[in-house]
């Protein structure tokens, strides 16, 4: 299992990196996370059960965080606003023009 959590901390390490760019809230979430999923596999191929202990409190941290990124999505995506605030560092602006460059497509279709 040690093994598996080392591949799992790796990749979750990578997409903190990237969450980074999008919201702070969700790189904190999978930053919890993967220092959790990092202590886990130490704590796994060295038997070390304080070690243990701290991971799984990092995974309880992660899981709360989880909730609270989903549920400001949630919320924003159907109020349409910023209703829990997740700290995100940008907004992308799509350039696409709905009916430019397309004939005989009617707005609304």
């Amino acid at each position: 299992m040690g093994y598996w959590f080392i591949v799992l901390a790796a990749i979750t390490w990578t997409c903190t990196l990237g969450a980074v760019a999008e919201s702070i809230g969700l790189a904190s979430v999978l930053a919890t996370l993967a220092l959790g999923s990092t202590l886990e596999a130490i704590a796994r191929l060295l038997g070390n059960g304080p070690v243990h202990v701290a991971a799984g409190y990092l995974f309880i941290i992660s899981a709360i965080l989880a909730w609270w990124v989903a549920s400001a999505m949630l919320f924003e995506e159907t109020f349409g606003s910023t209703v829990i605030s997740i700290g995100k560092k940008h907004v992308r602006h799509n350039n696409i023009v709905v009916g430019v460059g397309e004939p005989g497509v009617i707005r609304g279709q």
